[in-house]
């Protein structure tokens, strides 16, 4: 590149290049609430090319949407569950703006939000980065944020579900602290600190006069604009190109004369050269018509300062020239490797701009830790900008997938819908999941009503069966058998949802004690008549599976596959089969489902129940996302909401995949592992491991796909099947 530097100079040479600035907090406006719109009004002194932040710290957090208004972007969302939410927005202002700006919301709540007016922000692209936490009880820590360039003014919010004030970070200036007072919550406090260099802000930690379970806080960094040249008194400058290490340059002095009135000599030329320090002149200094040229290449980024008083120069008449590092884009190589294998060496390519003689790379990329079966990104490691001084990095991360071992092949000859007794009997009678599960078995938990969908005497029936089928204790299964046969006719006045949890687990129950023949007959015509006896809100357990690609659809599959499977209606396992594997991603095997919203759908001409393998939305990984479920937290957004309705969905799904493939199909391999890139998504990209009636979701995933999610010593019961914990231990 040949950049043309030319100094325009009257009586001396002289020159500087200003220094840029981070912007500048200049004041804010606040107001508090509770209604369905937040308004908030113009700060006072807003003038065109200003940038407008505005923050809404909203009770209520996931369950209430806020409406972009037009001229607005959003900055992120983040919430604390159900309890607590910030919203944060920015918008640059033009020559004119109205007195007050609106935010929609979906539902009225309660309120507190703030607009902060700031100069000197990069009209173009004012945000730099932005990172949020989350968090219960305690103070309010903002996350740290990785700042990508140099000079920037990074805003730390904080809210939490309580009328609380704040002590703000000593490294921060608090710029307001509005809590809504009159409504009793949320509070809102804004601090501020500038950020001289690139890098990691490190956390800033806010005390709250009064803390709550929930909190939200965010760091946005701000953007500073480009400096323009310095006036100085009589004096400018007038420049081509930007100078960035490894450029070649003419520096051309035009129409230059010393402090005596003669003109610029070689000598004066020459002094020049030998005192721009870090610069390497490609040749002699050439005289044209009088003008000196001065050809050099950059090679040290970094100011380079012409000494004050050479020949004659008064000390305030310097000519500094700034190199700035030049720009380079390297991007990572996707690699791959078996679960626990070592990992390969992770390569890169540069892919824009060029290396300088003499400054080798230095650093290698990283990945994110993790031996669980995956994808994980490749990052920037070690190979950053403070490792490699003449250049300014640009990363593109790729792929590290982890692959897990092949899943078990089909059973060639498998007795027991869920399991058998003969695998039951390789399976200790000691230990912490044992023990829980007899617990589980010798509890009452009243009459069977499948009608009720939070009823748990599907789980003390099947609890039971397994005991017996360990044990061979005879007054277990008698009261196995009483409950399947009081079940009957229970699931009348109920919605096809509790049918579909309650009823899997005592159709295994059924099969794993043996039902004497006179109660078979009448149980199996009960069961025969389940699969399209229509429910309370229209739908049967067969059209419920057909049409729901969310969590009732798969507590409906779940449980008719269980009714098939006992049946032994191979023709019906055929078609169930056929429709989860349509589920699964595949919709040349079935694509009859009615979807809701398709916020969260990769490609939403062709909706999916699971999105397929390496999906992407704005850039962010949704492989392995369940777009009907994870919709229930709202349109896109990142980072994910972790939605618990995912859980459910996949409670059904599991339940139909392990009573499928001990029917023979190879579920577990469908649509790239489907099922195991969904687990994946949500622990690893959602940071949402299962919790409470989830826990027993990643014994089977472990099971069958012989993975490493964390378990715990003893899981609980799920909403459709017993412990997990000593059955696929």
């Amino acid at each position: 590149m040949k950049a043309v530097f030319r100094t325009l100079i009257a009586a001396a040479l002289i020159t500087t290049l200003q220094a840029q600035a981070a912007p500048v907090f200049e004041n804010a406006a606040t107001a508090v609430g509770e209604s369905s719109v937040v308004t908030v009004s113009k700060p006072d002194g807003t003038q065109a090319d200003d940038l407008l932040v505005a923050a809404l710290m909203l009770d209520r957090g996931k369950r209430i949407d806020v409406t972009t208004p037009s001229g607005w972007t959003l900055i992120r969302r983040s919430n604390s569950h159900r309890y607590v939410g910030m919203a944060t927005y920015y918008h640059v202002a033009g020559s004119s703006e109205p007195a007050n700006y609106s935010f929609p919301l979906d539902e009225k709540t309660k309120w507190a939000a703030s607009i902060s007016r700031i100069s000197g922000a990069d009209p173009e692209n004012p945000r730099d980065n932005s990172a949020r936490a989350t968090g219960k009880k305690g103070n309010v820590v903002a996350a740290s944020v990785t700042t990508r360039k140099d000079d920037t003014l990074v805003l730390a919010y904080y809210t939490n579900r309580r009328n609380a004030t704040y002590t703000p970070d000593p490294s921060t200036t608090e710029r307001y602290d509005e809590p809504n007072a009159a409504g009793g919550l949320p509070s809102n406090m804004l601090a501020t600190f500038e950020q001289a260099k690139a890098g990691a802000s490190g956390n800033k930690t806010a005390v709250p006069s009064r803390s709550d379970r929930h909190w939200v806080a965010m760091q946005i960094a701000i953007a500073a604009g480009e400096a323009a040249p310095a006036d100085l008194s009589g004096f400018s400058i007038a420049a081509t190109g930007s100078p960035t290490a490894g450029d070649s340059m003419t520096l051309q002095i035009v129409d230059a004369q010393d402090v005596e009135g003669a003109p610029l000599n070689e000598t004066v030329a020459a002094a020049i050269a030998s005192n721009l320090d870090g610069l390497v002149f490609d040749a002699d200094v050439v005289f044209i018509d009088g003008q000196a040229i001065l050809p050099v290449t950059l090679t040290t980024v970094g100011s380079h300062v012409l000494t004050a008083g050479l020949a004659g120069i008064p000390a305030a008449q310097n000519l500094t020239l700034t190199v700035r590092r030049r720009p380079i884009t390297l991007t990572a190589d996707p690699q791959s490797k078996p679960r626990n294998d070592p990992d390969p060496e992770l390569t890169f390519a540069l892919t824009d701009g060029r290396l300088l003689d003499g400054f080798a790379l230095s650093g290698q990329p990283a990945r994110d830790p993790g031996e669980d079966a995956g994808v994980y990104k490749i990052n920037q490691g070690t190979l950053t900008d403070a490792n490699n001084s003449a250049y300014a990095i640009t990363f593109v991360s790729a792929n590290f997938e982890i692959i897990a071992p092949p899943p078990p092949p089909p059973p060639a000859t498998a007795t027991g819908i869920w399991i058998s007794a003969a695998e039951l009997a390789e399976l200790p009678m000691s230990g912490e999941p044992w023990q829980n599960l007899k617990n589980d078995a010798d509890l009452y938990w009243g009459a069977p009503n499948i009608s009720d969908q939070e009823d748990k005497a599907n789980i003390y029936a099947m609890s039971k069966a397994l005991v017996y089928a360990r044990t061979g204790i005879e007054s277990y299964r008698t009261e196995v058998i009483e409950a399947c046969m009081q079940a009957i006719g229970t699931e009348e006045g109920g919605r096809s949802l509790a049918l579909g949890r309650n009823l899997g687990a005592f159709v295994i129950a059924a099969d794993l004690v043996g039902l004497p023949p006179e109660e078979e007959v009448v149980f199996r015509a009960w069961l025969r008549t389940l699969l399209t006896e229509r429910m309370s809100d229209g739908r049967s357990l067969t059209s419920c599976h057909e049409d729901r690609p969310n969590n009732w659809g798969t507590h409906a599959g779940g449980s008719r596959a269980a009714v098939a499977a006992y049946l032994g209606d191979d023709e019906e396992l055929d078609r169930i089969a056929q429709v989860f594997k349509g589920w699964l991603g595949n919709r040349n095997s079935y694509s009859g489902f009615k979807y809701g919203d398709l916020y969260w759908q990769a490609d939403p001409a062709n909706p999916v129940a699971i999105n397929p393998k390496g999906a992407t939305l704005q850039g962010h990984n949704v492989d392995g996302v369940l777009p009907d479920d994870q919709r229930r937290g709202g349109s896109f957004s990142w980072p994910p909401p972790q939605e618990n309705y995912v859980y459910e969905a996949l409670q059904g799904a599991l339940l139909e995949a392990v009573i499928l493939h001990r029917a023979g199909y190879d579920v577990w391999n469908w649509e790239d592992k489907a099922l195991l890139r969904a687990f994946t998504w949500l622990h690893n990209v959602a940071d949402f491991p299962a919790e409470g009636d989830d826990l027993w979701q990643p014994f089977i995933i472990n099971y069958f796909y012989g993975t490493d999610f964390p378990v715990p010593s003893t899981s609980r019961y799920g909403k459709n099947v017993a412990r997990t914990c000593w059955t696929h231990q």
